[in-house]
Parts: C-alpha cells; sequence; structure tokens
C-alpha cells in the first residue's frame, strides 16, 4: 500500500516528549488500535521505520488465481511467481472447466522446484499450495553458497566427462540442475520479501544495496549453470565421435581456467573478501588461451575432422568461454561495489 504524503505537525507533549498524529489510511489497512505496539527503527539515512509488532514476520498471506483450463502453458509461470513474490497460501482456482490429471501433474511438477512448497488440497475444482518457509530464518548467503557448489561441481564434472568421453556420467550430472534451480528460486524469493519486508532485511543483517549484489551473483551463478548444462548436452552428443587428443588437452587447459576464474570470483564474493587477482592479466591471459584453441580448431577443419564432430566442440568452447566471461564480470561486480 502506497500513502500519499502529508505534512504532519510535531507537538509537544509535557516537558520533552514530541509527538506526532499517523496517517489514518494506514492504521485502517493494519487496524492499528489504541495500546497497539509498533517497532520503530532508526534508519542509517536518518528516515524512522514504523513496523505494527502484529504484522513482524507475516509476510505475504494468501492469493488466488484463476487458471483458464484450456491455456495451462503459463501454469507453471503463475505458480513460480506468486513463490518468488513470498506468498505463503496459493489457491488454485479453475475455470472453463476442472482441472484433470494432465493439470494436477503440471502442479506437481512446478512445486517439485520450489523449497518448502507443499500440496495441502488437490480436487478438480481448486487446488492449494501452501509454504511454511519463514525468509528471516533462511540467510541468502547460503543459498548462494548452495547454488554456487552445485554449479562448480557440474563444471568440474562436466570436464572430467569431456576427458573421458563418459556420456553416461553427463547424463547423471544433468540432474544436478535441478537441485541449483530450487535454490536458485528460493534466493530470489528471500530478496524480494527483503526488499518488501524491511522486518526481513533487518533480521537478516542486509541492506538494500547487498540484495541487489546478491541478485547480480545469482544471476551469474545460473548463466554458468545453464551453460554447463549446454556443454553436457554436447558431450552426450559426441558419443560416437571421438575428439582429437590434442584438442581434448587444449579444452582441458581452456575450460580449467574458465572454472579457476569464475571459483575465485564466487569465492571472494562470499567470503566478501577482496580478489586475489589482476583481472587484466587474467583476462589477457583467458584471450590467450582461447585464441590457441580457436587456431587449432581451424587447423582440425582442414584436417578433416568430420563436421558433426567439430560442431559439437565448437559449442562446447563457446560455451567454455562464456562462463570465464562470467567469471570476470563477477570479479568486476566485486570491485565496483567496494568502491565507496
Amino acid at each position: 500500500m502506497v500513502v500519499e504524503e502529508k505534512i504532519r505537525s510535531v507537538y509537544k507533549l509535557g516537558d520533552s516528549t514530541l509527538v506526532m498524529s499517523l496517517p489514518k489510511t494506514w492504521t485502517e489497512s493494519i487496524q492499528l488500535k489504541k495500546g497497539d505496539k509498533l517497532s520503530v527503527y532508526l534508519e542509517k539515512d536518518g528516515t524512522l521505520s514504523l513496523s505494527p509488532r502484529n504484522l513482524v514476520g507475516r509476510g505475504l498471506s494468501e492469493i488466488e488465481i484463476s487458471i483458464d483450463i484450456s491455456n495451462v502453458d503459463d501454469l507453471e509461470r503463475k505458480i513460480i511467481a506468486q513463490y518468488i513474490d513470498g506468498y505463503s497460501h496459493i489457491k488454485l482456482q479453475a475455470t472453463n472447466g476442472l482441472f484433470t490429471s494432465h493439470h494436477h501433474n503440471i502442479i506437481r511438477g512446478s512445486i517439485g522446484k520450489l523449497i518448502g512448497l507443499n500440496i495441502m488440497e488437490l480436487t478438480s475444482e481448486e487446488v492449494s499450495i501452501q509454504s511454511l518457509l519463514d525468509p528471516s530464518e533462511l540467510p541468502i548467503k547460503k543459498g548462494l553458497e548452495r547454488t554456487h557448489a552445485l554449479a562448480f561441481s557440474m563444471f568440474n564434472s562436466a570436464l572430467k566427462a569431456l576427458m573421458t568421453s563418459d556420456d553416461k556420467m553427463a547424463k547423471n550430472i544433468l540432474k544436478m540442475r535441478i537441485d541449483l534451480t530450487r535454490f536458485y528460486y528460493l534466493i530470489l524469493r528471500q530478496l524480494r520479501s527483503s526488499l518488501l519486508r524491511s522486518d526481513v532485511l533487518r533480521r537478516l543483517n542486509m541492506e538494500p544495496i547487498d540484495c541487489l549484489d546478491a541478485l547480480t551473483t545469482s544471476q551469474i551463478i545460473i548463466r554458468v549453470a545453464k551453460n554447463v548444462e549446454r556443454i553436457l548436452k554436447n558431450i552426450i552428443a559426441l558419443r560416437n565421435y571421438p575428439i582429437p587428443s590434442e584438442i581434448t588437452l587444449l579444452i582441458r587447459v581452456f575450460g580449467e581456467k574458465a572454472l579457476d576464474i569464475y571459483d575465485k570470483s564466487a569465492t571472494a564474493f562470499l567470503n566478501n573478501s577482496p580478489l586475489n587477482f589482476s583481472v587484466s592479466d587474467v583476462q589477457s591471459d583467458f584471450n590467450a588461451e582461447s585464441l590457441k584453441l580457436t587456431t587449432k580448431l581451424a587447423e582440425a577443419r582442414k584436417e578433416g575432422v568430420p563436421c558433426e564432430t567439430m560442431c559439437h566442440i565448437i559449442q562446447i568452447v563457446d560455451r567454455i568461454g562464456r562462463i570465464g566471461d562470467y567469471g570476470i564480470e563477477l570479479a568486476e561486480t566485486i570491485i565496483y561495489s567496494s568502491i565507496q
């Protein structure tokens, strides 16, 4: 709710106490009564924040969504959107008909991607989804640490699968993407709750600018994971097409450099510590390795390496290059955020 700005006069009560009346629209909206308690916070910019004690920690409660059963394309998106917005109770109402087993399967699949949600009621007319998560009890940093650990493990294992041409290993690594996505959505939910609810921000001991940095980092991590996913799919597609050993070696070196850049940058952010490397030097070294690999690939094409093989190799190299660039982008973000 946005309260229209009003000018209030400050009055003196007794010898030293100053008082001011509260906006009626606000007191009515939260049902504030005589004798109720308010928490008063002095912000860093000198402003005061008032929080009704009976509302602290509640967050957004319930929302009802009408679902057109003839159009289920955005059903999953609607559930995820309300989850990220921080609602603790989501009701789905069927319109133009009844929910079928197909709708129920989509809903269950969506719930499986979101941490803390449970289906409380499932009928042909209505689906009730409940969350008991309290964002203030789930540190955003912990979520970022988990997503980074998963992305790092996926990339590191993908390089091993590439070196051994192990498509079965690549398929197993792909399954980790589900867990990473679940933590990513949880982080978005926490961030939105923190910005919408000042009490959550305080209990997490964060500032609004911290939320911006955390959002940037989480997006970089999820982009890294998406590129690793594409690498894994190319590895699977290459199971019948052997890669020349000299190219495999160059890709491994290139991949390890990209992994190192990303890991050092993410670790520095999570530990709130300065970078232990020069961004310009690392970028120059990474670009040199990229050029060396590109030259070798051009030679391989002239030497008659099958087009099918070359296509997948080039895609893998491109994805590794992007991951290295994301690591450098994160390093630059750390540098900019440290400048006061």
